[in-house]
């Protein structure tokens, strides 16, 4: 598949209500489309998920949240696509945030004048104890007093970024509760302890009701609560975070669960227009202004709604539904290009379920008395194949790797034997002047580790720098005395030999410290 080809079909197939904006968004920052695209998913799936649920041909009705992972550089100007798409939540708390400080002033008089009825009743409780009768009718009136105490307010919150894996689930047991957590700087939450309760979020995901029992005899129950999850992080710490993290994410069935959006880079080619008055990119957004209100009205509409709508789907999109999960079911079978990502294809139609519900409750002002269409269903099974190879790219297998990295693996074989001068080469030497392929430290260090496995090149290393040079048992015509071995004009001392990650590679080439004293003294 040719994903920047399927991008730009998807964009220009997509509702005008949701393209316009796109369009405007991208003009006015020059940032990925793909990227756009995504994180405007994300937003119109917090705004659906508290009013629908979506009832696929096949399987028990589901909620319509997504959850989004975006791996993007820094520069790629994540950030400010964020504020321009979330601007109409954060409108929205605040307003939130306003009506709580009126009911909370209200709620402190209301408290004062009931505390004052308190100890005027506990007094005559008091004076009245002797007499059984009276005493009988003011414990009456206590009793009900209790029940009147004034609730302090809530302040309603929709978006949600640095917390507490204990205070987002007593967010989430509030009744219909539904929360979107997001980072344009998914760092530090995926350095937190929140993003391993994977068990946690794979049942937010699918919508099941959680109960959860303290030591203190409190029990917290999670039912009918929806959570949208947005993480933006730049693609180096998101590797480092796979890593460490990444068989318990997969084993988990959490990857499974998320949308992956790595968008080709626009650095370098987003030029602007070098006339004085052309250059005011903000201006006349009219298309992601109509989407804001859009977003603005589902969300009040939200708070207001006691159940959700289960959305259906036409006739054709079922028949549409059906071929593409019986597609993917064969494509998981022995020797097709899904069996070693089972986990991917089951969640395939759920997710393109999900996104079509999504499109189909923004697009369609009467939402409830429509069902989802054959175009919208396509829509989403189109966005999901593109996602779904984004994943493929992610996830991809260990050979197919080593292929990946055999080749950028001859590549600099054939640079450094071309350069060879009976110099040794530094590892950030090659980095910056070496194969373009090589300017990625990841694919660099794949390739070495290749080298030294194959026993092309022989590695030392001192400190933080590793020296590479080429075998000079394989290569004697290049290097005929690996005494005569320098860096500048210089012999280095205190090189120690350097066998690669991989220990059992170890034991294949002990003869690589003969006579090293004599080459390095």
């Amino acid at each position: 598949m040719n994903i920047r080809r399927e991008i730009r079909k998807a964009i220009e197939n997509l509702d005008e209500n949701i393209q316009a904006p796109l369009d405007d968004v991208c003009r006015a920052t020059k940032a990925p489309d793909f990227m756009i695209l995504t994180q405007m998913l994300s937003v119109m799936s917090i705004a659906a998920q508290s009013l629908v649920d979506i009832s696929p041909p096949v399987g028990m009705q589901r909620p319509v949240s997504l959850y989004v992972f975006i791996l993007a550089k820094s520069g790629e100007r994540k950030s400010t696509v964020d504020n321009l798409l979330m601007k109409p939540f954060r409108h929205y708390e605040r307003s939130l945030a306003t009506k709580t400080d009126v009911e909370h002033a209200n709620y402190l008089n209301e408290l004062e004048l009931w505390e004052v009825k308190q100890k005027l009743l506990k007094k005559s409780l008091e004076k009245t104890h002797q007499d059984k009768a009276v005493f009988n009718e003011i414990a009456e009136d206590w009793r009900f007093h209790q029940l009147c105490k004034p609730i302090q307010p809530i302040t309603r919150r929709v978006l949600i970024d640095d917390i507490s894996g204990a205070k987002l689930k007593m967010m989430l047991s509030e009744k219909n509760s539904s929360l979107a957590l997001t980072s344009d700087e998914g760092g530090t939450l995926l350095s937190s302890e929140l993003i391993k309760d994977h068990s946690l979020f794979c049942s937010l995901w699918s919508g099941q009701t959680i109960r959860i029992d303290r030591a203190n005899n409190t029990e917290i129950l999670i039912d009918g609560a929806r959570l949208t999850i947005s993480i933006q992080v730049q693609p180096d710490i998101y590797k480092s975070f796979r890593e460490k993290n990444g068989a318990s994410f997969r084993s988990s069935g959490l990857d499974a669960r998320f949308l992956f959006c790595e968008p080709a880079s626009e650095i370098g080619y987003r030029f602007e227009d070098e006339s004085v008055d052309g250059n005011q990119p903000f201006q006349d957004l009219d298309a992601l202004r109509d989407f804001n209100a859009r977003i603005d009205a589902l969300l009040r509409e939200g708070a207001d709604c006691t159940t959700r709508h289960c959305l259906k789907m036409t006739d054709e999109a079922k028949r549409l539904w059906l071929q593409k999960h019986n597609q993917i079911e064969e494509h998981m079978k022995r020797g097709e290009y899904l069996r070693d990502y089972t986990d991917l294809g089951s969640k395939f139609m759920e997710q393109a379920s999900r996104i079509a519900a999504v499109l189909h409750v923004f697009t369609h002002t009467d939402y409830q008395a429509h069902h989802v269409n054959y175009k919208t269903m396509d829509m989403a099974i189109r966005l999901t194949e593109i996602y779904l190879h984004q994943a493929l790219k992610i996830f991809v297998k260990p050979e197919v790797k080593d292929m990946s990295d055999q080749k950028n693996a001859d590549t600099l074989l054939a640079w450094i034997k071309q350069n060879w001068r009976n110099e040794w080469f530094l590892r950030s030497e090659i980095r910056r002047s070496g194969p373009y392929c090589m300017r990625n430290l990841g694919d660099l260090e794949n390739a070495i580790e290749m080298l030294i496995a194959t026993g092309d090149i022989y590695c030392f290393h001192k400190k933080q720098s590793l020296f590479i040079s080429l075998s000079w048992d394989k290569y004697p015509d290049y290097i005929r005395y690996e005494s005569r071995l320098e860096k500048d004009g210089r012999r280095i001392k205190g090189l120690v030999p350097y066998y690669g990650k991989y220990k059992s590679k170890k034991s294949l080439r002990v003869h690589l410290t003969r006579n090293l004293s004599d080459a390095f003294t």
